[in-house]
């Protein structure tokens, strides 16, 4: 389920766009409105489970009082492998 979007290739199809049509002003204003959108480091969401005290993506080991509901070595979400 990945849509993110890569701001260079939008602007690059904006730009071949602008070139092609007849609304060249329009895309104009989207790629100027593109250019001011602030961009976020974006992080893949990794899921997992304890097996055991055993997290089943990275292979680590945590005592049984402490298994928390993110893997503290590898960050993935302990709600069951989606």
């Amino acid at each position: 389920m990945d849509e993110l979007i890569n701001k260079t290739e939008l602007m690059n199809d904006l730009k071949k766009d602008m070139a092609e049509s007849d609304n060249w002003l329009i895309i104009a204003m989207y790629m100027a409105f593109i250019v001011r959108l602030t961009s976020y480091p974006v992080v893949k969401i990794v899921h997992g489970k304890w097996i055991d005290c055993t997290c089943s993506h990275c292979g680590y080991d945590v005592l049984p009082w402490n298994r928390t509901y993110y893997c503290p070595n590898c960050g993935a979400r302990m709600d069951g492998e989606r």
